[in-house]
C-alpha cells in the first residue's frame, strides 16, 4: 500500500552547485540513502537510487516544478499548476539522487533575485517501510524543514490536517478519515437542511410577522376610504358653521353680502375660522340691522309661492340701502324661524 507525502531537501537550492551562478542546471533531489529522515521525526528509504533514476528516465516524462507545492491542490483550496520549470533528466551523484532542470524565465529570474532558494519533493512511498518507489513533482520553496538550514513546505500532510479538520468537527483528534467524512456529511446535510428551511420562510413568511400582499391593499384601501369619507364629512360640517358665522355676520349688520365670498375664502381650517369669528365680534356695524319686513309665518311654511314673493320683496328692501342678497340668502332670511 503507498501513500503520497512531501519530503523537504536539505540542500539549499542556490548552493546546489559550487560550479553554478543565477539558477543551477543540476539540482539534488534527495539526499543520499538509503535511510532519509526528516525533522519531524518521519523515515523514508531509497535502497536503490539508482534503479529510481532509471524508471524515471525511461519513463520520459517530465517531471512538474511547480511554486510550494500548490499543483498538489484544487484550485478551489487554492491551488495552481503554473510551472516553475520542468526535470528532463536524473542521475546518481554519491547516493544521491540529481537531476536536470529547464527553468521558466520567470522562475530563473526569481532564484536569481533569491525570492526562491530551496526545493521540496513530492513523491509516493510504502505506507508500511516508507520505501519511496515514484517522484511526483518537485516544488520552489522558502520555509525551513530543518535546524540551521532554510527549508520550505516542510510538514504531515495528512496528519496535522485531519487533526484539525476532526477538531474543528468537534470530534476526536486521532478520529479515522471515515468517521470525518460522515460527519462533513452530517454537517453538509444539516446545513442544506437549516438552508433550506430559511429559504421556504423568506418565500412564505409566517403571518405573525408578515401581511399578505392582496390583504394589505385591501386594508389600506379601506383606511383610505375612511379618511377620505371622514374628511368630507367634516369639510361639510365645516362649510356649514362658516356659512351660519357669515349668514350672522351680514344679518348684524357687520358685514355686507357683497362681502360674504371674501370672508368664506378666508376660512379655510379651523385656526383661520376662529380669527375670523374673533374679528367679527368685535367689528363694529357697517350697515343697519337687516330687517325683514315680511315673513313666512308657519301657516305658509310650505306655500313656494309665499316664500318666493316674501324673498324678492326682501331683495329689493336691501337692494334700495345697497345690498345686493342672493336669491338663497333671501330664502333664508323670509323663512328662518318658520316650522
Amino acid at each position: 500500500m503507498t501513500t503520497r507525502t512531501s519530503f523537504i531537501n536539505p540542500i539549499h537550492l542556490a548552493t546546489a552547485s559550487e560550479k553554478e551562478a543565477g539558477a543551477p542546471d543540476w539540482i539534488q533531489i534527495f539526499p543520499g540513502g538509503p535511510t532519509i529522515k526528516t525533522d519531524d521525526g518521519r523515515s523514508f528509504k531509497m535502497s536503490d537510487v539508482e534503479a529510481l533514476a532509471k524508471s524515471l528516465n525511461d519513463a520520459g516524462t517530465p517531471i512538474l516544478i511547480d511554486y510550494d507545492h500548490r499543483s498538489h491542490y484544487s484550485a478551489d483550496e487554492g491551488g495552481n499548476s503554473e510551472a516553475a520549470g520542468w526535470l528532463t533528466k536524473f542521475e546518481l551523484r554519491e547516493g544521491a539522487l540529481w537531476a536536470f532542470a529547464e527553468w521558466s524565465a520567470k522562475a530563473a529570474g526569481q532564484i536569481t533575485e533569491k525570492l526562491y532558494r530551496f526545493i521540496s519533493p513530492e513523491f509516493i512511498a510504502a505506507k508500511d517501510g516508507g520505501e519511496i518507489s515514484e517522484l511526483v513533482a518537485v516544488a520552489l520553496v522558502n520555509r525551513p524543514a530543518f535546524e540551521m538550514t532554510a527549508i520550505a513546505n516542510q510538514q504531515n500532510p495528512k496528519e496535522p490536517k485531519m487533526e484539525k479538520i476532526a477538531l474543528a468537527l468537534g470530534l476526536d483528534k486521532d478520529a479515522d478519515e471515515k468517521t470525518i467524512l460522515a460527519a462533513i456529511t452530517k454537517a453538509d446535510v444539516a446545513h442544506k437542511t437549516e438552508l433550506a428551511t430559511a429559504q421556504a420562510k423568506a418565500k412564505t413568511p409566517s403571518t405573525d410577522d408578515f401581511m399578505p400582499r392582496a390583504d394589505y391593499d385591501a386594508v389600506l384601501a379601506r383606511a383610505e376610504t375612511a379618511e377620505k369619507k371622514a374628511g368630507e364629512q367634516d369639510k361639510v360640517a365645516f362649510d356649514g358653521k362658516v356659512e351660519t358665522m357669515i349668514a350672522a355676520a351680514i344679518t348684524a349688520g357687520k358685514i355686507t353680502p357683497a362681502s360674504k365670498d371674501h370672508y368664506v375664502a378666508l376660512c379655510t381650517n379651523e385656526e383661520t375660522f376662529e380669527n375670523t369669528r374673533k374679528a367679527l365680534e368685535v367689528s363694529p356695524e357697517v350697515i343697519g340691522k337687516t330687517e325683514i319686513t315680511g315673513k313666512v309665518d308657519a301657516s305658509d311654511a310650505n306655500d313656494p309661492n309665499q316664500i318666493a314673493s316674501l324673498a324678492r320683496a326682501h331683495q329689493r328692501e336691501q337692494r334700495e340701502v345697497g345690498i345686493e342678497v342672493s336669491t338663497a340668502d333671501a330664502v333664508h332670511a323670509v323663512t328662518k324661524g318658520a316650522k
